[in-house]
């Protein structure tokens, strides 16, 4: 039911009559005001009058002197290089400081002027004295350029003269080609000083000039290994580049003088500035003088009219207060507790306030909101309790869910992974044992072909050696292939050392020329100052070849097959670099076509053993996995970059290593040693055995052979005085090489032994090594053969 009650007079009619009062006194305090500004007013005139030509004077002192001190930094900013402009300058500031001197001013002020008229006038000296040896340093420059050019003109002359007396004329065409390098020297060296500026610069731009000098100093000295006439030009170029040097360590020292110049001087402006704010106190002085003559006016205006306000104020600011206490602080500070409370969780809450006015009207609101909310609040508890238990049983489920899912996606890739790795394993050791099998009797056909070659060689004439040297090459690289076939399927470890990838490229070109279509054309991009690779040299032709049958195979109607080297420093190069590489410098081999490309399917899967994409009978999926092994054995990294019908790039990064010294080569023909002594051959193939025989005995050496370790063992026994050396196949029928190895040096402990196999596997040469004895791999050539069995004599 509604309640009827009679309301005081409301808050509005109340602020209503408290805003009337404030606006009367207000006007009354402007009224009060508007009188004293009048008064103020015609007393300040008379002042301002009397005062203001003194405070004119002193303003034009302080203009003067602010003009001297920017005409000085001026000066000092753009006096290089330009003498008339410094003495014109000169003039003017000594000009304009006589004027400033002959004013009036006390004698402080007087002294610290003259002060700075010195320190500018050896300023502007040490200025002079720095363009004087920019001047004697372009004449050196200008020396240099002329001494250049006559000694370009003497080389081109010598080498016109020495051509046409068919004479060879390489080194002055080298020093010709040279003299331009100098020249730019020079040009750069001229530059940077050009463009120096002494004053923002100071000295630290001048020590890059004095590098460059010393660098061309260095060039200029291996002038003098040259002939008469070049070498009395590279004097005459050392001593001006000595000159050039001593001029620019001379301009450096000055220029050091030069700032302690204007760090004086900066000091002395510091002090006419000085001057300057004390001329600027007394304008000061004379404007206090005229605010204290009207402070004194004002202060007795304003003495009533803040008396009258401060009454005022204290008269308003109590009405305010009482009236803020009773009618706003109180009610609202009652219902803020209501609402805290309520906030707390409290909605049995109820504000009470007593009053008939506005704030009842809130009061009841309040209170009602209060009850619904906690109405509200109820009815919320008891359905959150239900969607917490449905929630709780769901998470339940779904965990156990997309755990099973998890576990059993984690087991099936593991899965797939392994059987991958295994079947990859078991093709490996495929090929390995295959590799192996062959390696032995296709190297001892190639020992038998190739060591009976080099006998016909060391009989023969020059006529007939050339088709000899054929027939040997050929043998050699028919070793060279089983080796990498071992090395490929980890049979057998590559012979490493520094070579050359531009040389492979440019001994592989005239065969790569014959492999190739004529309608694909071969591009070599090659970087001249490529550092070497510890590398198999026969390996990494193979690679080449490889990489450019692919590129043919993948361009039937033709293309660009590009082959470019360069060098790169990782990590600051940005290219595609594999997460594995190890910092350092490397070369980059760069074999790119414009054939069919490959998706990315193709791209996982070109590395595996046996996976080919060409027709039955033309390959045999052997040929990158080989590429792969070769480059993995270099410790380099290969990289495929392919799309469909976009071509094909490999990126090989191969270890780059510093240039090694030059190996003295040792020609097999000449300078192979013999000897007395007699040695046991131990193999079972008799063409290995005569073969051998014929060799050591030609060159002084008594030879028993035996075809079997048992035979080697009974013959060791019974002539075990004369046997100084062994010479053993590993694999052998009966007793292998090994077993018969063992029973030799059971017995007889100080017997040498040399392993001569066509194959075996790196855990057996790895056991020989460890053994203390020699190993050498079939085929083998003549020479190489008797320094082996040689040194091991003579150990």
């Amino acid at each position: 039911m509604s309640r009827i009650f009679t309301l005081r007079p409301s808050i509005t009619t109340k602020l209503f009559v408290l805003c009337l009062f404030v606006i009367l006194a207000f006007s009354a305090i402007i009224w009060t005001m508007i009188s004293a500004f009048r008064t103020v007013d015609s007393l300040s005139n008379t002042i301002i009058e009397r005062d203001v030509s003194r405070i004119i004077q002193n303003g034009q002192l302080v203009r003067d002197l602010t003009r001297i001190l920017t005409e000085t930094n001026l000066v000092v900013s753009s006096f290089y290089g330009q003498d008339v402009v410094l003495v014109t300058k000169e003039k003017e500031l000594a000009t304009m400081t006589l004027t400033i001197l002959g004013r009036d001013m006390d004698e402080e002020q007087g002294k610290v002027l003259l002060k700075f008229r010195s320190s500018l006038s050896s300023l502007l000296e040490q200025c002079k004295k720095i363009n004087s040896l920019k001047r004697s340093i372009l004449n050196v420059d200008k020396n240099l350029h002329t001494t250049l050019n006559a000694l370009e003109e003497s080389v081109a002359g010598k080498i016109v003269n020495l051509v046409l007396a068919g004479e060879d004329s390489m080194a002055l065409e080298q020093l010709g080609a040279l003299i331009p390098s100098y020249r730019d020297v020079v040009l750069q060296i001229a530059l940077r000083f050009t463009s120096l500026d002494p004053v923002q610069d100071g000295n630290q731009d001048v020590f890059p000039i004095t590098e460059l000098l010393d660098t061309l100093h260095l060039r200029f000295r291996t002038l003098l290994a040259s002939e008469a006439d070049v070498a009395t030009y590279g004097k005459k170029l050392l001593v001006e580049t000595v000159a050039y040097r001593k001029l620019v360590i001379v301009f450096a020292a000055e220029v050091v003088t030069l700032h302690t110049r204007l760090s004086e001087l900066k000091g002395i402006q510091e002090q006419t500035l000085a001057v300057m704010q004390s001329v600027d106190e007394q304008s000061a002085n004379g404007a206090q003088t005229i605010q204290t003559a009207i402070r004194q006016s004002i202060s007795s205006s304003v003495n009533s009219m803040v008396l009258l306000a401060a009454l005022v104020a204290i008269v308003i600011l109590t009405i305010i207060y009482t009236f803020l206490l009773l009618h706003i602080r109180r009610p609202m500070a009652a219902i803020l507790q209501g609402i805290a409370s309520v906030s707390e969780g409290n909605l049995q809450t109820v504000i009470s306030m007593g009053r008939k006015d506005e704030w009842d009207v809130i009061e009841r609101a309040l209170n009602r909101m209060t009850l619904e909310l906690g109405e509200s609040y109820e009815r919320l508890q008891n359905n959150n309790v239900e969607l917490t238990r449905a929630h709780n049983e769901m998470e339940k489920h779904m965990w156990a869910l997309e755990s099973e899912m998890s576990q059993r996606k984690m087991a099936e890739a593991e899965n797939a992974k392994l059987q991958q790795q295994l079947q990859h394993a078991q093709k490996m050791e495929a090929i390995g044992t295959l590799a192996g099998g062959v390696a032995h009797d296709f190297n001892n056909l190639l020992q038998g072909i190739q060591g009976y070659t080099e006998l016909l060689l060391l009989k023969s004439g020059k006529d007939e050696s050339r088709e000899l040297h054929q027939v040997l090459r050929a043998a050699q690289r028919g070793g060279e292939l089983t080796r990498q076939l071992l090395t490929f399927s980890r049979k057998m470890e590559s012979k490493l050392c520094p070579v050359n990838i531009n040389q492979i490229i440019g001994d592989m070109r005239v065969l790569l020329e014959r492999t190739i279509p004529k309608m694909i054309q071969v591009q070599l991009h090659l970087n001249a100052n490529l550092r070497q690779v510890n590398g198999d040299g026969a390996q990494l032709e193979q690679v080449l070849m490889n990489l450019a049958v692919n590129a043919r195979d993948a361009m039937p109607d033709g293309g660009v097959l590009t082959i470019s080297t360069e060098e790169i420093a990782f990590p600051d190069h940005e290219g595609k670099i594999l997460p594995e590489m190890v910092p350092g410098p490397y070369v980059v081999l760069r074999v790119a076509d414009t054939g069919v490309g490959m998706d990315q399917e193709t791209r996982e899967r070109i590395f595996n053993p046996f996976f080919t994409t060409k027709e039955v009978g033309r390959g045999t999926g052997l040929g990158l996995a080989m590429v792969y092994g070769i480059v993995k054995n270099h410790q380099g990294h290969i990289v495929c970059d392919s799309e469909p019908g976009k071509g094909t790039a490999f990126i090989i990064y191969l270890p780059a290593i510093d240039l090694l010294p030059d190996q003295a080569k040792i020609d097999p023909a000449t300078d192979l040693p013999g000897g007395v002594e007699t040695l046991l051959l131990v193999d079972d193939e008799p063409y290995i055995r005569e073969l051998g025989q014929k060799i050591l005995t030609q060159f002084g050496y008594t030879v028993i052979c035996a075809e079997s370790g048992e035979m080697a063992l009974r013959i060791a026994e019974e002539q075990r005085e004369q046997i100084q050396l062994v010479i053993l196949d590993i694999i052998m029928p009966g007793m292998g090489g090994e077993q018969c190895m063992k029973w030799l040096l059971a017995d007889f402990p100080s017997l040498k032994v040399i392993i001569a196999s066509g194959y075996s596997d790196i855990a057996t040469q790895e056991n020989v090594l460890r053994d203390g004895l020699t190993f050498i791999n079939k085929p083998y050539n003549v020479g190489e053969m008797l320094r082996i069995v040689r040194k091991v004599l003579d150990t």
